[in-house]
């Protein structure tokens, strides 16, 4: 049981045995105002009650909406984490020049962006600001799988990439540190 209904059981108490002491005092022989005097007890103890129950669900949600901020904020530095191991694995995919596995991390990285969502993310500028990085990203990719074999990605289209995979690294680590929305 919480200290909130605690403490109006005990306040319940407390009513009823000044009722109780007070019975002498106010009551009459008269039947009318004896069930009059304890309806107005049971009345003052419900309202009691129910002043506690509100204290109770107030302390509850709070509590609850704390967790859920925790665990939001659990949640976006694993995706973050995630993200940027993926983005690490197309640097390096792309510097063997395997391009089709370089293009899939890219697109797995997308989609724990894509589960990182705005109401999580403190800036959700900086998180809405990496899905044209990733799109850009990933052109520069696909061209170079669908260039010919012998041909290998540009000079300017490696360091382009590079420059959108150290950009969104960068973003996913901003958005990392400053966690979720309390």
């Amino acid at each position: 049981m919480s200290h909130v209904r605690w403490a109006y059981v005990v306040a319940t108490v407390l009513v009823c045995a000044v009722l109780v002491h007070l019975r002498t005092d106010w009551g009459s022989s008269d039947s009318i105002n004896i069930f009059t005097y304890w309806c107005g007890g049971a009345t003052l103890v419900a309202l009691v009650i129910a002043i506690g129950e509100i204290v109770h669900a107030g302390t509850a949600a709070t509590a609850v909406r704390r967790a859920f901020s925790r665990a939001a904020q659990q949640q976006t530095k694993v995706l973050a984490i995630e993200i940027i191991s993926l983005i690490d694995d197309v640097s390096s995919k792309v510097q063997r020049r395997d391009y089709s596995a370089a293009l899939r991390a890219l697109q797995m990285a997308r989609r724990f962006l894509a589960r990182l969502d705005d109401r999580y993310a403190q800036d959700a500028a900086r998180c809405s600001a990496l899905t044209p990085m990733l799109n850009d990203a990933e052109i520069i990719i696909l061209k170079a799988i669908h260039t010919t074999t012998g041909a290998s990605m540009s000079r300017e289209a490696r360091h382009a990439l590079s420059d959108y995979l150290v950009r969104i690294k960068s973003s996913v680590e901003t958005l990392e540190r400053r966690g979720v929305n309390e």
